[in-house]
């Protein structure tokens, strides 16, 4: 259809260019017209399809673009969504709450399973007897914690007094410092915690006993003594729980 016009046109202005100007009728006049007006609109439209390729083109690019974003900020979501779950929670409640402390406690408790060497079978009987009964007495104890303070630290004491070499000893002198501190008997519970310290060197409580006695020279307002512990924790626990905790709350007591 193109080639047809093209055509017809060219032989129109062909014509005209041969003719006389007065020898065109107005009727072919205006056929020329119509036909340079077709081919006008016919580039129009050839360029409108080039504009409407480039834009299809930038959509597309824009749209992959996006979907890039889109992904980047999910990754970062799942990222950050990882690390919040990994957050240890408030340093007070990490320090005190005791229910985040239940697998420390089965550990210890699992570990006095292997303390023992069996040199008889009736040393071995005794033994295994010996430590199924430390283990229960320390549980039974350490479930009163959460609901009656109290009891639970008179149940360690007892504990202490059947089984003084007991593997869980330095935990049940840790609590009854934690209950005299929740009862705000600081004094108490500095002695407790020290007993930990300097008793049980090495035992799984120490970084714990060691940051709660800086706490409580803190409750204390004996800022020295409490700024050298949680210097003391951040020194000799590095990388630990206890160690950031140790740090932020010598932050907050740097002008005392």
């Amino acid at each position: 259809m193109k080639s047809w016009t093209s055509k017809l046109t060219w032989i129109f202005i062909a014509t005209s260019l041969t003719a006389p100007a007065y020898a065109l009728k107005p009727a072919d006049e205006a056929i020329i017209e119509l036909y340079q007006r077709v081919e006008d609109l016919q580039h129009d439209v050839n360029s409108l399809r080039g504009k409407n390729e480039q834009l299809r083109h930038e959509l597309d690019s824009v749209k992959k673009s996006q979907r890039e974003s889109f992904n980047s900020v999910d990754d970062q979501i799942e990222l950050l969504e990882g690390k919040i779950k990994a957050a240890p929670s408030d340093e007070d409640a990490a320090t005190s709450d005791t229910s985040s402390n239940n697998d420390t406690e089965e550990k210890a408790s699992d570990a006095t399973a292997d303390t023992t060497t069996e040199t008889s079978d009736k040393n071995s009987e005794n033994s295994s007897s010996r430590k199924v009964t430390d283990t229960v007495a320390y549980k039974r104890a350490y479930d009163l914690l959460k609901d009656d303070p109290d009891a639970a630290a008179a149940d360690f004491a007892d504990f202490l007094k059947d089984y003084p070499s007991s593997p869980l000893a330095a935990n049940a002198h840790y609590w009854i410092g934690e209950t005299w501190y929740s009862k705000e008997e600081f004094a108490k519970a500095k002695q407790s915690f020290l007993t930990v310290l300097k008793e049980y060197k090495g035992s799984n409580k120490e970084p714990d006993a060691a940051l709660k006695l800086g706490y409580t020279f803190i409750a204390m307002k004996e800022w020295s003594f409490a700024k050298k512990t949680l210097q003391d924790v951040i020194k000799f626990f590095p990388g630990t729980r206890e160690s950031d905790l140790a740090e932020k709350k010598l932050a907050s007591i740097k002008d005392k």
